[in-house]
Order: structure tokens, then sequence, then C-alpha cells
């Protein structure tokens, strides 16, 4: 995939599928977020999620490594 393709929008998960925000004001936010040492990890995920998925989404990490794999599938 070359830098300036599009990402994937959809991440399947458990069965489901989830539509993604992957716009890099997303993953900036996200980046930033990861990096606050003042934030229990539980909140960096659930906050993570916020950004990345749009509408409703369970509150798993497991999803957030979905989410990055198919990150690091795709690049």
């Amino acid at each position: 995939m070359k830098p300036y393709e599009r990402l994937p929008d959809t991440v399947t998960y458990n069965g489901k599928r989830y539509r993604l925000d992957m716009s890099y004001v997303a993953f900036f936010a996200v980046a930033e977020l990861m990096q606050d040492k003042s934030l229990l990890d539980i909140v960096k995920v659930s906050g993570a999620l916020e950004i990345l998925v749009k509408g409703r989404h369970p509150v798993d990490p497991g999803l957030l490594t979905a989410i990055y794999d198919l990150i690091k599938e795709d690049r």
C-alpha cells in the first residue's frame, strides 16, 4: 500500500463489522492519548476506541488489537 492510498475503513471483530475513522487526525489523537502516563490502560483503550470506531462498540482491548493488526497487514 502506498502512503497516499486509503486505509481500510472497517474491521471485523468477533463476527461484527465496525466502521473506522482512519484519518491522520484520529491517529495523532490516539498516539497522544496512548503516551499519557497519567491514564489507566483501560481509559486509554476506551478513548482510543472512541476516536477510531464510529458508532457503538465494546470497550474491548481485542478490538483495538484487531484495528492495529489491520493497519499492520495493510501497510
